[in-house]
């Protein structure tokens, strides 16, 4: 019997899976390596491609800066208040064996003119969709598209690195992941999945446990993880309950929010807003047993002179949007969130 007392947010662990024959989704349709996280895709392809320089945007996660080599020189470009790209005097400086990032903030594209500008400048992209694994625009400038999937469905492990452009992985060999990250992450995954169904389980030692030891470089995703990807999820109903909640708050709370329409091609993870009382908010939440993410803190790893990103980056939050939420729970956010802003 499902633990009755709603809990919002958190890790995802096992949804109710029910394995049945299906396509392959298409995020493993083209060429790909399955590594044991997103972040190690990055740290492969800098490997691989040994660029003179990467380019990264200027709101991040801390966990995009830790994947680059040391040895390897990184230089910002700027990221307005609303996640766009629409200066590009920084394009000028790029260099055909620069490696470039761009991520697909919260399922949403990214900005296509400033994609073609640096394509026509040589530089392979890499088009980070971790926060997109579900959306399904086309990505016509990417050289390389990172995954991760367990942002959106219950899996312990996992990133995927696809290929386009006739890029090839056949000298790419992988190995196991450590076992002790491995044995953390599966009990972290288990906790969560109890937790779920009974409560009053600590799962969240556990999971910070896991995240200790996630490993960095050429490692597998495992193959429990694989087959759930493959066989275990119903991706159209998890996109449509994604979109519908959004819609909802949207209705809402479009006032806050940084995305005010929602295109048919994007599935999204959140509902990111603008709020200059953050903290209150969040507080209002965690004392309702709801645990919104704040996407990103970027603190001392990006210039100061990046204004705008510092700016967003101390008043963005997320509000859950995922197919876990009830319409009572979405209902109990949103009014928090609103009695909050008085």
């Amino acid at each position: 019997m499902a633990y009755t007392e709603e809990i919002i947010g958190g890790m995802f662990g096992n949804e109710g899976l029910n394995f049945s024959p299906q396509p392959p989704p298409p995020f493993l349709q083209q060429a790909h390596l399955r590594l044991i996280n997103a972040r190690s895709g990055i740290r492969l392809l800098c490997n691989l491609s040994r660029p003179k320089k990467v380019w990264l945007p200027s709101f991040l996660c801390n966990s995009i800066t830790s994947a680059i080599p040391k040895h390897t020189e990184i230089s910002f470009y700027p990221v307005d208040g609303r996640l766009k790209t629409h200066d590009l005097k920084w394009v000028k400086h790029i260099n055909k064996k620069d490696l470039v990032i761009f991520i697909d903030y919260f399922g949403f594209p990214s900005d296509t003119t400033s994609l073609q500008a640096v394509s026509e400048r040589g530089a392979t992209i890499l088009q980070d969709a971790s926060q997109a694994l579900l959306s399904t625009f086309e990505r016509p400038y990417a050289d390389f598209t990172l995954y991760s999937p367990r942002k959106t469905v219950g899996v312990p492990d996992g990133g995927i690195l696809t290929s386009h452009k006739n890029h090839g992985f056949s000298d790419v060999r992988l190995q196991e992941a450590p076992a002790d990250f491995i044995m953390a992450s599966y009990k972290a995954y288990d906790l969560k999945t109890r937790f779920d169904q009974f409560g009053k389980i600590n799962w969240y030692d556990s999971y910070q446990a896991a995240e200790e030891l996630h490993p960095l470089g050429s490692y597998k995703m495992t193959d429990y993880s694989y087959a759930l990807l493959k066989g275990g999820f119903d991706y159209k109903s998890i996109a449509k309950a994604r979109r519908q909640r959004y819609k909802q708050l949207l209705n809402d709370l479009s006032d806050w929010a940084i995305f005010k329409e929602l295109p048919e091609e994007v599935v999204p993870l959140g509902f990111p807003l603008i709020t200059n009382k953050r903290e209150q908010v969040l507080e209002q939440m965690y004392r309702s047993r709801i645990f919104c993410p704040v996407h990103w803190p970027i603190d001392n790893r990006v210039p100061k002179h990046f204004t705008e990103s510092q700016h967003l980056s101390d008043q963005i939050m997320t509000i859950l949007c995922d197919q876990r939420l009830s319409d009572t729970g979405l209902k109990k956010m949103t009014q928090i969130f609103i009695s909050s802003q008085g």
